[in-house]
């Protein structure tokens, strides 16, 4: 399982699917907790595949089991929650997903040792209402992510580069174009510092969205710089795929 969790974390998708895949196969006690993790883990993997439907399949399995076999295991469950909802949430299916979330929120907040967790929900909370057109509220709850991700992970890790691309996404969606660069070249100095310099789709975006920032202050010079470095960054990764949706 830490394998496929492993090549999930590395972005290796389709690798991940067939390797718990695989794993699935080979199980011969089907109601273990290694079901439960193998479950979760093509759970996730499908949402970044965008096969919804077999995410939720899987997330439901490993919910329900781990409910029958592990009743006092609350993080596991809240994770699990988590995953459903954010399949809800890329479905944009939102009040499904904020359900979800609050009910993984609610599991979490119980026990104060989960802050990272804590956060990451908030922040997916925020960006749920964000994309229901709820900025303030949006704002609120990215703001109260941080006060838990400050005290649980270094200012270099990559929940902390959400933390500020999230900020950005909200201020450049509210017009405060200084407060939007701000926070996503902050994000994109901790990303240049996690990621391969010259070799990964979220070096490209956080550059496109400086350029997105510096074209509406309608500094056209510095924005034409940033999206051509962008689209020269995410072509290389890409491998001149200019119908790939990052494009």
């Amino acid at each position: 399982v830490l394998f496929g969790n492993l090549l999930y974390e590395m972005g290796e998708y389709v690798k991940c699917r067939y390797y718990f895949e695989n794993l699935l196969s080979v199980q011969t006690d089907k109601d273990s907790s290694s079901i439960i993790d193998i479950y979760r883990g093509l759970g996730r993997t499908y949402i970044s595949i965008s096969e919804f439907d077999l995410s939720l399949k899987y997330l439901n399995y490993a919910y329900d089991l781990c409910i029958k076999n592990e009743p006092s295991s609350f993080a596991k469950h809240a994770k699990i929650l988590t995953y459903i909802g954010v399949t809800y949430d890329c479905q944009g299916k939102f009040d499904t997903a904020l359900d979800y979330y609050f009910r993984g929120l609610e599991i979490f907040e119980k026990d104060l040792c989960h802050k990272r967790h804590i956060a990451n929900v908030l922040n997916k909370i925020g960006m749920v209402y964000y994309s229901k057109g709820q900025d303030d509220l949006s704002l609120d709850y990215v703001e109260k992510s941080y006060k838990y991700l400050k005290n649980a992970v270094p200012e270099d890790h990559p929940d902390t580069s959400i933390y500020y691309t999230s900020m950005c996404t909200i201020y450049y969606h509210k017009g405060y174009y200084d407060k939007a660069l701000h926070y996503q070249e902050k994000s994109h100095v901790i990303d240049k510092k996690i990621y391969p310099i010259d070799n990964h789709i979220y070096l490209s975006m956080d550059i496109n969205n400086i350029g997105k920032c510096y074209y509406k202050k309608c500094e056209y010079q510095p924005a034409m710089k940033y999206f051509k470095e962008s689209l020269d960054l995410a072509r290389k990764i890409l491998k001149k795929d200019d119908n790939y949706p990052y494009m």
